[in-house]
């Protein structure tokens, strides 16, 4: 049971999916003597997953000399749902980089930068992390950005919010959503298109064909 929710679990797959004909098929044709566990067990094993591992991730934590540096995100499931999520990144005593995620939250649809800065005191006094904090990195959102100002802000708090650190990746996206919202690129990308005949290919013909106009 255990190999198989860490396996839906790296990959990243529905815990329904065990229900399926195919897993119980796989299962069989490698010699398995027993049915593989039901989607609902494995449900329930994924959901007590993290109070299962706390105790072994806080010593791990606690094994971190120096301060621990934080990673958030947000994003939204299928069935339209906010998550947001907290990732912790530590060098141990080994200087072996390490990471864990640590905190995962549903969050309201119109979230503020009070219901972030609420997770992430939950995230630190589970794990007594306070006053450990190095860097916290996040996207450019505007409410991510005065978490971080309003958590430096605190009276009891050292933290200083010159550790905070906006992702890189979001801001080239931001600056190319940009630079192709202008009327002259797009103009010239519209052009390339009807140059190359990428609307009337296929998938993979408009990926070639867009790249070399690219």
């Amino acid at each position: 049971r255990e190999q198989v929710v860490r396996n839906l679990i790296m990959g990243l797959s529905s815990w329904s999916s065990v229900d399926q004909d195919s897993m119980h098929t796989m299962a069989y044709s490698m010699g398995a003597v027993a049915s593989p566990p039901s989607g609902e067990t494995v449900r329930r094993d994924i959901l007590a997953a993290p109070d299962k591992y706390f105790p072994k991730i806080k010593k791990l934590l606690e094994g971190c000399k120096g301060l621990v540096h934080f990673t958030m995100d947000m994003w939204e499931s299928p069935n339209h749902k906010k998550l947001m999520g907290i990732t912790a990144h530590w060098v141990d005593e080994q200087w072996e980089m390490k990471e864990i995620t640590l905190h995962v939250a549903y969050m309201p649809l119109q979230h503020t930068n009070k219901e972030l800065r609420e997770e992430f005191d939950k995230m630190l006094d589970r794990f007594d992390l306070r006053g450990r904090v190095g860097c916290i990195s996040t996207d450019n959102a505007g409410e991510n950005i005065a978490m971080m100002r309003r958590y430096s802000q605190d009276a009891d708090n050292s933290w200083s919010f010159d550790y905070a650190v906006r992702c890189m990746n979001h801001s080239h996206q931001l600056c190319i959503k940009e630079m192709l919202l202008t009327h002259e690129c797009v103009h010239l990308v519209q052009k390339a298109i009807r140059q190359a005949g990428i609307i009337n290919l296929g998938v993979g013909g408009r990926k070639t064909a867009f790249a070399k106009c690219c």
